[in-house]
C-alpha cells in the first residue's frame, strides 16, 4: 500500500540564517544590548561632576571676600575676617594643616634715624670704659690686676684705717678664710683684731676660739674691749670638725682657729667652701712657714713684731697688686706704765766668763 502524502502547496518564504552560539565560530558576533535606564536615574548620571577640593573652594572664598573688601575700602587681610577651617584627620589621627591660611607677613623693624647714629655708635665705648674701671658690675668675683677686688660680699672694718685702704673691699673679708702668718704665738695678733671683736661681741654676737695657745688673760681682754660672756673657747686634738662646722652653721660672730702645722691643703679648701656659708670673719693663725705652701684663702697675712706696741703686716696674697713693703701699725696698750718702759728700754746681755776666755 502506497504510504498517504498530502498534496504539495505553494512554496513559503525563505527561513533566516542559523547563528552558531559557539565564540569560535567565525560569523560576526552582534553588538550587546545595553538596557534602558530610568529618566531618574539617567539625569542623575549626567550630572554627576568631580568634588571642588577644599583649597580650591577656600580660594574662590577668599577671592570673593577680597573683592567685597575692595569694594568697601578695608584691608586686604582676608584670613583675619574668614571662620578657621577645620583641620583634616589623617588616616593615622593627626592633623593635616596643609590647608591652612598662610600667616600674615612680618613687618620690617624701623630704621634708626639719621640723628641717633653718632651715639649708637659711642655707646661701645662708654660700657667698655665702665667694665674697665669697675669690672665688679659684670660679677662680684671679677678684679683687675692693678685694682683693689671690691666684690660683693660685705666686709669687717679692721679699725686700722691704713689697714683698710690696703685690704680688698676696705676690711676683713666675711664668707672667706683669712689666714694670719706669724713666727710664734703672742706676737700682737689679738691685739690687732681687738676692734673688730670688741664690736662683734657688744654687739651680741659670739666668738669662736679653736685651740688657742694659752689662757686668755680677762683684764687684758676687757681693756681691749673684747666681752668674754661672748666667747667660746674649744680645746682638742682633732678641730677640723668643729671648725667646719661652726662655719656652716652661720651663727658665729667670729671664728678664730689655731689648726698648726699639720693641716692638709684639702683640709683648707674644705674650710674655704664651709667659710662661704660664714657671715662673718674668719681667722686661721698657721706657722711663717706656711707662707710657701699654697692655699685657697682669698687674704693672707704675714705677721712680725716691730715693737712693744707696734706690729709690721705684710701682704702675701690679696685681691689686687702685691705690696712688696710692710705696713707698720700701732697696736693698743694693754701693759702698765712700768712694763711698758721696761720693754722699751734696750736690753743689755752680760758676756760670761766663758765667751771672754774665748
Amino acid at each position: 500500500m502506497p504510504p498517504l502524502s498530502s498534496p504539495p502547496g505553494p512554496p513559503g518564504p525563505p527561513h533566516p540564517p542559523r547563528q552558531s552560539p559557539l565564540p569560535w565560530d567565525d560569523a560576526p558576533a552582534a553588538a550587546p544590548r545595553v538596557p534602558a535606564l530610568p529618566a531618574t536615574v539617567a539625569g542623575a548620571a549626567t550630572a554627576r561632576v568631580p568634588a571642588e577640593p577644599r583649597s580650591a573652594r577656600r580660594a574662590r572664598a577668599m577671592a570673593e571676600a577680597a573683592e567685597r573688601a575692595a569694594d568697601a575700602g578695608q584691608a586686604p587681610w582676608l584670613w583675619q575676617h574668614l571662620p578657621p577651617a577645620a583641620p583634616r584627620r589623617s588616616p593615622r589621627g593627626r592633623q593635616d594643616d596643609t590647608d591652612a591660611p598662610p600667616k600674615p607677613p612680618l613687618a620690617p623693624p624701623p630704621r634708626p634715624a639719621a640723628a641717633t647714629a653718632p651715639a649708637v655708635s659711642a655707646a661701645p665705648a662708654a660700657v667698655a670704659a665702665v667694665i674697665l674701671s669697675s669690672p665688679e658690675t659684670i660679677h662680684p668675683a671679677l678684679w683687675r690686676a692693678h685694682q683693689l677686688g671690691r666684690g660683693g660680699h660685705p666686709v669687717e672694718p679692721s679699725g686700722y684705717p691704713s689697714l683698710d685702704a690696703e685690704l680688698p673691699g676696705g676690711g676683713w673679708p666675711q664668707r672667706a678664710l683669712t689666714e694670719l702668718l706669724l713666727p710664734g704665738p703672742g706676737q700682737g695678733e689679738i691685739r690687732l683684731l681687738a676692734p673688730v671683736l670688741a664690736r662683734l661681741t657688744a654687739a651680741g654676737r659670739g666668738v669662736l676660739l679653736l685651740g688657742p695657745p694659752a689662757e686668755p688673760c680677762a683684764p687684758a681682754w676687757g681693756q681691749l674691749g673684747i666681752q668674754l660672756a661672748q666667747c667660746v673657747f674649744v680645746r682638742g686634738h682633732d678641730l677640723l670638725w668643729p671648725m667646719e662646722q661652726a662655719l656652716r652653721s652661720g651663727q658665729v660672730g667670729a671664728l678664730l682657729a689655731w689648726p698648726g702645722a699639720t693641716l692638709k691643703a684639702d683640709a683648707l679648701r674644705r674650710l674655704q667652701l664651709a667659710a662661704q656659708s660664714h657671715d662673718g670673719p674668719a681667722f686661721l693663725f698657721r706657722p711663717l712657714a706656711a707662707a710657701r705652701q699654697p692655699s685657697p684663702a682669698p687674704l693672707r697675712l704675714a705677721l712680725q713684731p716691730a715693737g712693744p706696741d707696734a706690729l709690721a703686716v705684710r701682704l702675701l696674697k690679696r685681691r689686687g697688686p702685691a705690696r712688696e713693703e710692710a705696713l707698720v701699725l700701732e697696736l693698743p696698750t694693754v701693759l702698765p706704765a712700768g712694763a711698758r718702759e721696761r720693754a722699751h728700754r734696750p736690753r743689755v746681755v752680760a758676756a760670761s766668763s766663758r765667751s771672754l776666755a774665748a
